[in-house]
């Protein structure tokens, strides 16, 4: 019996997950997923879209599809998530890089353009998206990425090496609680903390299921870490430097408050594409 070709791979793959309620494109999915197994880009699909797979190359497909109609994220069954101008390396130990958070990268950006920042640090890093987008837009910058997981550690010395931003940029395991350990001060803090509160009804139980716990969630109404954060970026940066976070979209003022009460200055929100307040960044005050 022939093997199944490329197109009718795709074709029941998109059908079968057509069904899934979250999915909202079972195509594009189909089209990812078996790219990755193929080791090839999406629009290759299509030069060989004749190819017999093998029967190892069906076992896998077989078996991505099923883990992604039980709910796991594309971005981990693929272990590759594009963010701002560059695809970066994930794992279930890190957050998977949200779209919106381009916003404050292009931000942060803006302002190492207009202040000559030069000290950087991309707090709770994760794979280091962040960190990093920055770093390759704006070489001259030294970059310090910090997780409490040595996991994500591992993740963003990947996506570093791979994307050949080894120079000036470091790495650090360290809780929040250990700010002794920066090795100076900084021109900027930047970061996504852990802001959602432990019984917010409006997490889709796929994020609660399978992205990382201790990236997502923290006490007092998600706001404990977000303050805890405004007031190392106090503490660590150099006078007229920059604190730039993002917040859930109904944290805004309560952010503003911290900042304002850490002595912050030039206090500014970025609003995401829905129109939501979703980032705040301010400027300690200088001595």
């Amino acid at each position: 019996m022939p093997s199944l070709r490329v197109s009718e791979i795709l074709t029941k793959s998109a059908e079968f997950l057509s069904s899934c309620s979250f999915i909202s494109n079972s195509r594009y999915e189909a089209e990812l997923l078996l790219s990755y197994v193929l080791s090839c880009k999406r629009i290759d699909l299509y030069l060989k879209h004749d190819t017999p797979l093998s029967e190892a190359e069906l076992a896998k497909m077989r078996e991505l599809i099923i883990r992604r109609k039980k709910g796991e994220p594309v971005a981990y069954l693929v272990q590759r998530k594009g963010f701002f101008k560059s695809d970066f390396y994930i794992n279930s130990s890190t957050l998977i890089p949200r779209p919106e958070t381009e916003l404050l990268v292009e931000k942060a950006i803006e302002l190492i353009n207009q202040e000559k920042l030069k000290k950087i640090v991309d707090f709770g890093t994760g794979s280091g998206a962040i960190g990093l987008s920055i770093k390759k837009e704006q070489n001259e910058v030294s970059i310090l990425l910090i997780d409490k997981s040595e996991d994500s550690i591992q993740v963003a010395k990947k996506n570093a090496q791979d994307l050949n931003l080894i120079e000036n940029v470091e790495f650090l395991v360290a809780e929040l609680s250990e700010s002794s350990k920066l090795p100076g001060r900084y021109d900027m803090i930047i970061g996504n903390p852990p802001y959602i509160d432990y019984s917010d009804i409006e997490v889709d139980p796929y994020v609660k299921k399978y992205e990382p716990e201790m990236a997502l969630f923290a006490k007092d109404q998600g706001l404990s870490i977000l303050k805890d954060w405004v007031s190392l970026a106090q503490k660590v940066l150099v006078p007229k430097g920059w604190c730039l976070l993002e917040h859930g979209y109904q944290q805004g003022e309560r952010v503003k408050e911290f900042f304002l009460n850490c002595e912050f200055e030039n206090i500014n929100s970025i609003y995401d594409l829905a129109g939501y307040w979703r980032h705040t960044y301010g400027q300690k005050r200088g001595d």
